[in-house]
């Protein structure tokens, strides 16, 4: 072939390569369908360069292989199958590090890489690819390959470099429509979230406020306007300052301000006025948001009026007040006469002993014992009757001194019955000691008088719960039937008649209401036969937390 002739033949190929390419260009501008995208531009590069295959290589997550995403001339079921190693001295990973397109002679005879099982089950020699993408975050590649050996010139290669980038901006295209479709979804949800809050919100029945940092408000809900009495008008622009009752001093707004400000959660019971200037009493917690960046925003506070539950706990700590006033007052007016009917019990059966008969006998020794049980009964209903009045304030207490006070006061006891009490180291909690020591010897004299017919074997022990301690009383003893373990703290409430073991029913009682002053909760667990474990919940010793800060509401 004349040279003129390779010119014409060499110009037609540039030109039907250019047409491929605007071709191929004009379909990713149109068309939104990726995968036919590569495998148009592989069926064409293939049939303009007169090779048997073309393929499009996708890097997977990982890096370390590709995939044979599309292609033409493969054998059935390797497209969209078929995987190939990135390592450097593949020939995938070799093209995937390179700027320029690489161009195989001979792959039998190729030193710079070996060739993929891929490339030699289908006989290939000789082929071009191009990474797809910038090198340093290639897509895949783009390679065309024939079993014949051949040298392709330096326009074959522009011309798969350039089908390649039109791939990689197509690639790039669809990715960016991708994300924008997500956003969009998110922010679609993001926006149904935030209608179906502002929905929430609007029908809370609990006052919920925004502020911004400075303390301004800038968004009020419904309840908001009926508990305070302040519309949205009057409230958007202004500060919680118009809620303020006095009740609270400066140090108190002061400590608000400086937790959330550290952006913690500031939750308490708090007093405000209406705008009517009522006073009322609210739970409210303030929460600290930040923006995207972690900075922060603002303030959202949920406020709930609470006038009503405090009014009724007054009533009922009034109520309790003056019952436990009753009963004190019945009890210690109770011991006069019971007084006298014991004396006169006794003077009789010291004039007229010698005279009654047996049955007379017997009657006056009921008489008295009677009696005897009815003092106990009315000293342990004056006790419990003076828990709260006499109640000292909780301070730190070791459990460890009072559990051996205890012991001291069953000394006699203890000894009589062999007993063998065991204990953990327990905690310091916040307690009144003198209570404590009670509850200690009402748990450990019903552990020793229950204990059946083997020595008494008790351990105490202490568990950390959260801010609380559970302190347990174990024994091995006869044990409690599970239906009756409510009603055991009831007063006055035995499971055993006096003969059987004598009490007067009202130490768990006492127990129990020594324990709910502390704050806590008693209870038993216990099987018939397999002995019982009382345990009660104490709180931790609250440590006073350092505070500084000088801002104010």
């Amino acid at each position: 072939m004349s040279s003129s002739s390779e010119a014409e033949s060499e110009l037609q190929d540039r030109i039907r390569q250019q047409e491929v390419v605007a071709n191929l260009g004009q379909q990713a501008l149109e068309g939104d369908d990726l995968d036919q995208l590569m495998h148009d531009a592989s069926a064409a590069v293939a049939e303009t360069l007169d090779t048997e295959y073309c393929k499009v290589l996708e890097v997977l997550p990982g890096g370390d292989e590709v995939l044979l995403r599309e292609g033409v001339g493969w054998h059935d079921g390797l497209v969209g199958n078929a995987t190939v190693s990135t390592d450097l001295d593949s020939q995938a990973g070799y093209t995937l590090v390179s700027e320029a397109p690489i161009s195989v002679d001979d792959l039998r005879t190729e030193s710079r890489f070996s060739g993929p099982d891929l490339l030699i089950d289908h006989g290939v020699i000789s082929g071009i690819s191009v990474s797809i993408g910038s090198v340093e975050d290639p897509w895949g590649v783009l390679g065309t390959h024939t079993t014949e050996q051949r040298e392709f010139t330096e326009h074959d290669a522009t011309f798969v470099k350039n089908v390649a980038n039109i791939l990689a901006e197509a690639i790039e295209n669809e990715e960016t429509k991708q994300k924008l479709r997500e956003e969009i979804v998110e922010r679609e949800n993001r926006e149904r979230e935030l209608a179906r809050f502002k929905r929430a919100v609007e029908a809370s029945g609990h006052a919920i406020y925004m502020t911004d940092t400075d303390g301004q408000i800038t968004y009020v809900n419904s309840a908001f306007e009926e508990i305070t009495g302040y519309s949205v008008d009057e409230a958007i622009g202004r500060t919680p300052h118009i809620l303020q009752s006095g009740e609270h001093d400066e140090e108190y707004y002061r400590k608000l301000w400086q937790t959330v400000l550290a952006g913690e959660v500031w939750e308490e019971e708090i007093v405000d006025r209406r705008k009517c200037g009522d006073r009322y009493f609210a739970e409210q917690t303030i929460a600290p948001v930040t923006d995207e960046n972690g900075e922060l925003d603002r303030f959202i506070a949920v406020h709930t009026d609470v006038t009503e539950r405090k009014e009724r706990e007054r009533a009922l700590e009034a109520s309790n007040e003056r019952l436990e006033q009753f009963a004190y007052a019945a009890s210690h007016d109770l011991q006069e006469p019971l007084r006298m009917v014991s004396s006169y019990l006794t003077l009789i059966e010291r004039r007229y002993g010698d005279v009654l008969d047996k049955d007379g006998q017997e009657f006056l020794e009921f008489a008295v014992n009677g009696a005897d049980r009815m003092r106990e009964m009315i000293e342990g209903l004056l006790q419990y009757s003076r828990i709260e009045m006499e109640g000292k304030p909780l301070k730190p207490v070791d459990l460890n001194e009072i559990l051996e006070d205890a012991k001291e006061d069953l000394k006699i006891q203890i000894e009589e019955t062999n007993a063998e009490i065991t204990a953990e180291t327990l905690p310091r909690v916040e307690g009144d000691a003198g209570q404590l020591r009670q509850v200690f010897q009402n748990l450990l004299s019903n552990a020793i008088e229950y204990s059946g017919d083997e020595s008494p074997r008790i351990d105490v022990s202490a568990e950390r719960e959260r801010d609380e301690w559970i302190i347990s009383v174990r024994d091995g003893g006869i044990g409690i039937d599970p239906a009756s373990t409510d009603r055991i703290f009831e007063v006055f409430q035995r499971l055993h008649t006096h003969e059987e073991h004598p009490g007067t029913g009202i130490g768990l009682a006492l127990c129990e209401r020594i324990v709910e002053r502390h704050g806590g909760e008693i209870w038993v667990d216990s099987e018939p036969g397999e002995g019982s474990t009382f345990s009660f919940r104490l709180p931790t010793i609250q440590e006073p937390a350092a505070a500084d800060g000088s801002a104010h509401m």
